[in-house]
């Protein structure tokens, strides 16, 4: 069971997320991003997969390598101050630049804002209690989808990718039961207390709609 608690942490880890997200976005609506298919847009995945995943995981691995942090988990509050805070920018950065760029879609920015929010929530509320990330993510994740889905009207069905159609109600309904499994996972490996994965839950869903909020002022 550990094993397999382990398995969807890793999979489903806080920085993977946004690639996974950006993934989707670009797979159902390839046209918004001035591209007609998911892989003629590789650059631009490749560009957010470094800075959102490889540059914040080099930092904790340098911040492990000199002893500043016990683990790469970031067990300990204290721990995860500078990797919040190095994290935060980045994606600031990478919201600001592509808040104005004619190739990217406003919902695609408007996700970005709401994971951005997330990351400097998370942060502040560090200070007093720990919080899971993953669940941040997760949750940041499905309520993302159901903006994108539901407010934004992506298509229903994405472009065939190697013989495969997604259907957005499957993934929707994905999302939220993998959700639920990374929550328990983090339960089952005592990572977090009930009351750090319930927060976070409520972090990441109430960024992404703070960020959708402030996109129809």
């Amino acid at each position: 069971m550990k094993a397999l608690a382990w398995a969807l942490s890793i999979i489903f880890h806080p920085l993977l997320l946004l690639t996974y997200l950006t993934i989707i976005v670009i797979w159902f609506d390839p046209y918004g991003f001035g591209v007609n298919q998911l892989m003629d847009a590789s650059s631009f995945l490749l560009q957010v997969g470094l800075m959102t995943f490889f540059m914040p995981f080099v930092l904790v691995l340098m911040l492990k390598g000199l002893g500043f942090v016990e683990s790469i988990s970031l067990k300990d509050q204290k721990e995860r101050i500078a990797p919040y805070l190095f994290t935060g920018l980045i994606y600031m950065w990478l919201y600001q630049n592509l808040l104005n760029n004619p190739d990217v879609p406003i919902h695609y920015t408007i996700l970005l804002l709401g994971v951005t929010i997330s990351i400097f929530v998370t942060f502040f509320f560090n200070n007093f209690f720990k919080v899971s990330a993953h669940t941040v993510g997760m949750s940041g994740f499905v309520t993302a989808l159901i903006i994108l889905f539901d407010k934004f009207y992506l298509s229903s069905y994405a472009e065939e990718l190697w013989g495969v159609t997604i259907d957005g109600e499957f993934l929707l309904i994905a999302s939220i039961i993998f959700a639920g499994l990374v929550g328990t996972s983090r339960l089952i490996l005592n990572a977090h207390s009930m009351k750090e994965v319930g927060w976070g839950y409520v972090f990441g869903a109430l960024s992404q709609l703070i960020a959708f909020a402030y996109s129809l002022w």
